[in-house]
């Protein structure tokens, strides 16, 4: 009987881990579908907003560069119109070798082109403000070899203003 009574308790604590078993597999195979759905619902989402980016990026395009432009890249402080009405850096430039340059906003083809004249910027961080030095004044003034020489540094700098104060 005891013999009986031991396979009996073993057969329903197997059963009771099989019923066990079952139900958590139940449990986790729910789990897992609301977790593709979620997925799924996810990707939609990813693929929706992925094609209104590429819908902003198309409307907002910049337009390409016109010939005979280079980027300013920050080396030609002048602020321009742009179309939603507020003054920018200008993206593009021209440099005429005249002391000017012509300047666009760099948003559309069509835009408007600003003739600008280029100017350093004064610095008055020194109190009093120094005069140049009487050596530097001469060579401004001098014909011939100093003041080329000068020119051509001034020209090889990267900032179209200072070679404008020089020239």
């Amino acid at each position: 009987m005891e013999d009986n009574n031991l396979t009996d308790t073993t057969r329903t604590v197997a059963h009771s881990l099989i019923s066990t078993i079952q139900r958590h597999s139940t449990i986790a195979d729910q789990c897992l579908t609301k977790a593709r759905q979620h997925i799924n619902h996810l990707q939609g989402t990813v693929h929706a907003r992925e094609a209104e980016i590429r819908r902003i990026r198309n409307a907002n395009a910049t337009p390409e560069m016109p010939p005979n432009y280079e980027q300013n890249g920050g080396r030609v402080d002048i602020q321009v119109s742009s179309h939603g009405g507020e003054n920018i850096i200008a993206r593009w430039i021209r440099i005429m070798g005249n002391g000017k340059v012509i300047a666009r906003a760099g948003e559309s083809a069509g835009e408007p082109e600003y003739v600008v004249s280029l100017y350093l910027p004064s610095d008055y961080s020194q109190c009093p403000t120094a005069s140049l030095p009487h050596w530097f004044l001469k060579l401004l003034q001098a014909r011939g070899g100093a003041y080329h020489t000068l020119a051509e540094v001034a020209r090889g700098l990267e900032h179209p203003a200072a070679f404008a104060e020089v020239e």
